[in-house]
């Protein structure tokens, strides 16, 4: 395997055992998730949701520095979290033990992915977005 020019951390987040009462107060989950992601000094730029029929939902946060996810399966005492972050120096472990104790998990399984290209694959020079805009300037917002 090539080496990795690393540009973020994917980390995936099971939580089992959790306190069922909470896990269907979609309120409360929603504002542990917040708050767990504020306390970890993750920059919220949106926000949003979907509940299920009859029970369960999915939040998810837009961040500066990439997004973070909720899925919870209040049936199952189960939630699935994703925090995905370029900030390299992020240590996942609060947002983790806060989710935790709010949700009342236990048992916590948690994996961390380094995301990024291979380091061949990188080029010499990479482009800036002023660079593009100078040759595609009816691109404005670059989306």
């Amino acid at each position: 395997m090539s080496e990795l020019f690393k540009l973020g951390n994917h980390f995936i987040i099971e939580f089992s055992g959790c306190n069922q009462e909470l896990l269907f107060d979609n309120e409360y989950v929603r504002s542990k998730f917040v708050q767990s992601a504020r306390e970890s000094r993750l920059s919220i730029v949106g926000e949003g949701g979907f509940t299920f029929n009859p029970h369960g939902f999915t939040y998810y946060l837009l961040l500066a520095e990439s997004h973070a996810s909720i899925h919870v399966w209040p049936e199952y005492a189960y939630c699935a979290v994703d925090l995905f972050t370029c900030n390299l120096e992020l240590d996942g472990d609060h947002f983790v033990s806060s989710l935790k104790e709010s949700l009342g998990a236990r048992s916590v399984a948690t994996e961390l992915i380094e995301r990024g290209c291979p380091i061949k694959s990188v080029p010499d020079h990479p482009m800036t977005f002023e660079q593009y805009e100078k040759t595609h300037p009816s691109h404005g917002d670059g989306l």
